[in-house]
Protein backbone atom coordinates (compact mmCIF):
# COMPACT_ATOMS: atom_id res chain seq x y z
CA UNK A 1 0.00 0.00 0.00
CA UNK A 2 2.49 2.75 0.91
CA UNK A 3 4.31 1.45 -2.62
CA UNK A 4 1.11 2.59 -4.56
CA UNK A 5 0.61 5.69 -2.35
CA UNK A 6 4.42 6.74 -3.45
CA UNK A 7 3.07 6.82 -7.06
CA UNK A 8 0.03 8.81 -6.32
CA UNK A 9 2.26 11.62 -4.67
CA UNK A 10 4.81 11.49 -7.44
CA UNK A 11 2.15 11.45 -9.72
CA UNK A 12 0.75 14.52 -8.50
CA UNK A 13 3.96 15.81 -8.20
CA UNK A 14 4.44 15.66 -12.02
CA UNK A 15 1.30 16.99 -13.16
CA UNK A 16 1.71 20.18 -10.60
CA UNK A 17 5.15 20.83 -12.37
CA UNK A 18 3.53 20.38 -16.17
CA UNK A 19 0.68 22.95 -15.14
CA UNK A 20 2.11 25.48 -13.54
CA UNK A 21 3.32 28.77 -14.57
CA UNK A 22 6.50 29.71 -15.54
CA UNK A 23 8.12 31.62 -12.99
CA UNK A 24 9.82 34.73 -14.64
CA UNK A 25 12.05 35.05 -11.28
CA UNK A 26 13.71 32.36 -13.33
CA UNK A 27 13.96 34.13 -16.23
CA UNK A 28 17.21 35.41 -17.58
CA UNK A 29 17.69 38.95 -18.55
CA UNK A 30 17.40 37.69 -22.50
CA UNK A 31 14.72 35.35 -21.65
CA UNK A 32 12.85 38.27 -20.71
CA UNK A 33 14.51 40.43 -23.56
CA UNK A 34 13.37 37.25 -25.82
CA UNK A 35 9.28 37.64 -24.59
CA UNK A 36 9.44 41.36 -25.34
CA UNK A 37 10.70 40.94 -28.96
CA UNK A 38 8.29 38.05 -29.43
CA UNK A 39 5.09 40.26 -28.19
CA UNK A 40 6.39 42.87 -30.37
CA UNK A 41 6.64 41.07 -33.80
CA UNK A 42 3.36 39.72 -32.88
CA UNK A 43 2.39 43.29 -33.41
CA UNK A 44 3.95 43.81 -36.40
CA UNK A 45 6.77 46.34 -34.95
CA UNK A 46 9.98 46.40 -36.78
CA UNK A 47 12.32 46.57 -33.23
CA UNK A 48 15.46 46.02 -35.11
CA UNK A 49 16.44 49.71 -35.45
CA UNK A 50 16.03 50.42 -30.90
CA UNK A 51 18.33 50.00 -29.06
CA UNK A 52 17.02 47.15 -26.72
CA UNK A 53 17.71 47.26 -22.74
CA UNK A 54 16.85 45.19 -20.13
CA UNK A 55 15.34 47.71 -17.80
CA UNK A 56 17.05 46.28 -14.44
CA UNK A 57 14.96 47.07 -11.16
CA UNK A 58 12.32 49.26 -13.38
CA UNK A 59 14.72 52.38 -12.46
CA UNK A 60 14.43 54.09 -15.94
CA UNK A 61 10.48 53.32 -15.99
CA UNK A 62 10.23 54.81 -12.64
CA UNK A 63 11.16 57.64 -13.86
CA UNK A 64 9.47 57.84 -17.07
CA UNK A 65 6.40 56.69 -14.89
CA UNK A 66 6.25 59.87 -12.99
CA UNK A 67 6.01 61.71 -16.72
CA UNK A 68 2.84 59.49 -16.99
CA UNK A 69 1.86 59.95 -13.79
CA UNK A 70 1.59 63.78 -13.59
CA UNK A 71 0.72 64.35 -17.61
CA UNK A 72 -3.11 64.19 -17.93
CA UNK A 73 -2.89 64.65 -21.23
CA UNK A 74 -0.96 61.01 -21.43
CA UNK A 75 -3.30 58.24 -23.34
CA UNK A 76 -1.89 56.11 -20.08
CA UNK A 77 -2.48 58.32 -17.64
CA UNK A 78 -4.44 56.28 -14.88
CA UNK A 79 -3.69 53.30 -16.60
CA UNK A 80 0.15 53.15 -16.01
CA UNK A 81 1.87 52.45 -13.51
CA UNK A 82 -1.26 52.95 -11.18
CA UNK A 83 -3.40 50.57 -12.76
CA UNK A 84 -1.88 47.62 -15.19
CA UNK A 85 0.96 47.45 -13.44
CA UNK A 86 -0.50 48.24 -9.46
CA UNK A 87 0.86 45.89 -6.78
CA UNK A 88 2.79 43.75 -9.63
CA UNK A 89 5.94 42.53 -9.67
CA UNK A 90 7.56 42.87 -13.33
CA UNK A 91 10.71 43.10 -15.67
CA UNK A 92 10.62 46.18 -18.04
CA UNK A 93 12.50 46.28 -21.76
CA UNK A 94 12.80 49.77 -23.46
CA UNK A 95 12.75 49.94 -27.10
CA UNK A 96 14.52 53.40 -27.81
CA UNK A 97 14.31 54.56 -31.28
CA UNK A 98 16.75 57.07 -31.21
CA UNK A 99 15.91 58.46 -34.62
CA UNK A 100 12.14 58.95 -33.79
CA UNK A 101 12.24 59.83 -30.10
CA UNK A 102 7.98 59.47 -30.50
CA UNK A 103 8.36 56.18 -30.88
CA UNK A 104 9.59 54.53 -27.89
CA UNK A 105 8.44 51.42 -26.54
CA UNK A 106 8.02 50.08 -23.15
CA UNK A 107 7.51 46.15 -22.65
CA UNK A 108 6.20 44.86 -19.01
CA UNK A 109 6.78 41.17 -18.61
CA UNK A 110 5.42 39.39 -15.43
CA UNK A 111 7.45 38.49 -12.71
CA UNK A 112 4.97 35.64 -11.53
CA UNK A 113 4.10 34.08 -14.77
CA UNK A 114 6.71 35.47 -17.60
CA UNK A 115 3.70 36.58 -19.85
CA UNK A 116 3.56 39.96 -21.08
CA UNK A 117 1.33 42.33 -18.60
CA UNK A 118 1.51 45.68 -21.06
CA UNK A 119 2.94 47.55 -23.99
CA UNK A 120 3.49 51.05 -23.61
CA UNK A 121 4.20 53.33 -26.51
CA UNK A 122 5.47 56.63 -26.29
CA UNK A 123 2.89 59.32 -28.69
Amino acid sequence: MCRKSGFIVLLFAAMVMLVSPVFAKDLTETEVIAVAKDALTGKAIAFEDAVITYDKGNETWAAWGEVVINNPQDPNYGNLPQGVLSEKKYHTVYFDFEENIRRDIWVFVDGDTGEVLTIYEVK
